[in-house]
């Protein structure tokens, strides 16, 4: 399973130059208009207290970046968003655009704005999912042509321990139904666009694929199903979680119990209607449990 980790990284590193030139690059070949492109993001704008540039890391190498700078008390901007284009809907924007939102609270940020352009048509569907709605052209970006802007209203984090409580018990629901064969429920939790990725095996892309996997894996054996949490990290409507998967399996056709364990990586979203359900899914190679 990929290890995925975000990180404040100063803008000079080689890390953020790196990406920052392979952003820049992307940009002027989808823009080759004269003024099409806003690259200036000065060191002073993501220090300490202004801002916060932090670069996305799978597997130990740098993927993606993005930055938020403060423009007032309450107003933050965020700037050079990347991910690379192989790792593109893997859920790597996502997670980042959570993080950065979470540094721009942490900036006293009420209200979150940004800018695109209008072939980044992935980037346009990742926002308007995230909450952020269309503006009028602002600041630098006036006259324009080619930009889109965005705002999103942020919450504050109140909310954060109901939201922790909230995850941990979709986290025990998940684990009963799962040891229980209950199909129905395990569907329940789950976004209508959920996606699982097993190592070795073919990515499961919404609830009818999942369910047909379950219904198979459930028919075979009886499976009891344990998660220690190693790491989670929430921001508004996001939560990311990292652990190890514990499995036994005993064959209903007679036979020795299989156990099992696996790293696992899991987004949740929080719908509209305010409950979280997992949206994605990833595990490495399961090995013989020591």
């Amino acid at each position: 399973m990929p290890h995925l980790r975000i990180e404040r990284r100063d803008v000079l590193s080689a890390d953020a130059q790196q990406l920052i030139a392979e952003l820049n690059k992307e940009l002027s070949a989808t823009y080759p208009e004269e003024g099409a492109t806003h690259f200036r993001l000065d060191p002073s704008e993501v220090a300490d207290g202004n801002g916060a540039f932090l670069v996305v890391y799978r597997d130990g190498a740098a993927v993606g970046c993005g930055a938020v700078r403060r423009l007032d008390a309450t107003t933050a901007e965020v700037k050079r968003m990347y991910v690379r284009s192989g790792l593109r809907g893997e859920g790597l924007g996502a997670a980042l655009l959570a993080a950065i939102e979470a540094e721009a609270r942490r900036l006293g940020a009420t209200r979150l704005l940004l800018e695109t352009g209008v072939r980044q048509a992935r980037a346009l569907a990742l926002y308007q999912h995230r909450g952020f709605e269309r503006i009028t052209v602002y600041g630098e970006y006036v006259g324009s042509p080619l930009s889109l802007c965005f705002a999103k209203e942020l919450r504050t984090d109140e909310g954060a321990p109901q939201s922790e409580e909230e995850i941990d018990g979709v986290l025990r629901a998940w684990a009963r139904a799962y040891s229980g064969a209950d199909v129905s429920g395990l569907l329940a939790l789950l976004t209508d666009d959920a996606e699982f990725w097993t190592h070795g095996a073919p990515p499961l892309v919404g609830r009818d694929a999942v369910r047909a996997v379950l219904e198979q894996f459930f028919e075979r054996f009886s499976v009891v199903q344990r998660f220690v949490e190693f790491e989670r990290f929430v921001a508004a409507d996001w939560a990311l979680l990292r652990g190890e998967e514990s499995t036994t399996l005993t064959p209903k056709a007679g036979g020795e119990r299989i156990e099992h364990r696996q790293r696992a990586f899991s987004l949740l979203r929080r719908g509209s209607d305010g409950r979280w359900r997992f949206a994605r899914g990833m595990t490495n190679q399961g090995r013989a449990a020591d």
